[in-house]
């Protein structure tokens, strides 16, 4: 049995998806075999050797272990508390929303573009009037509003980072 903290699970878990990706292509490159048959009756191997049985069962073990710590990782996500009120599964999902709601805001704060033209009706008319576009919100607000949304975001990640370095757990 091995201790290690929810980080080093991680890189575990990724190590083994890699691993794992790995094997599957290296088991499908192997699923035929090359074979020569001669008229005389007699044939030649032309595939290199491979067992497919050893293959698919390193296969089927690296994704057991994969399953049962990608399941210890999300049960210590979900009972390991960050702060009083979330656990690191709830704070992820929090983060994955509020950074989706500070990339919305950020569009708008520094892509929203304020103009004043001038128009005419047509290129002979002598009467004009100012087409004016400007912003429908209130830029200080929405910048504080997004500076905020950050020191949020920023609190809630570090705090899940402290979780995943200090929490441990035991490899079964």
């Amino acid at each position: 049995m091995k201790e290690v903290t929810l980080n080093q699970l991680q890189m575990l878990i990724q190590n083994m998806i890699n691993d794992l990706s790995v094997k599957k292509r290296e088991l499908n490159s192997h699923s035929t075999e090359t074979i020569l048959k001669n008229s005389d009756g007699s044939s030649e191997v032309m595939s290199f050797p491979y067992d497919f049985k050893k293959g698919l069962e390193e296969i089927k073990n690296l994704t057991e272990t994969l399953i049962t710590y990608r399941a210890l990782l999300q049960e210590c996500n979900n009972c390991t508390k960050i702060n009083e009120v979330d656990t690191i599964a709830s704070a992820l999902i929090k983060l994955k929303e509020k950074r989706s709601l500070l990339n919305c805001l950020e569009d708008i704060f520094y892509y929203t573009k304020e103009s004043k033209t001038r128009k005419t009706d047509n290129q002979y008319s002598n009467s004009y009037y100012i087409e004016l576009i400007q912003a429908n919100f209130d830029k200080e607000s929405l910048e504080k509003e997004i500076n905020q949304l950050r020191d949020s975001i920023d609190s809630l990640e570090s705090q899940v980072n402290d979780a995943n370095t200090t929490t441990k757990v035991v490899l079964p």
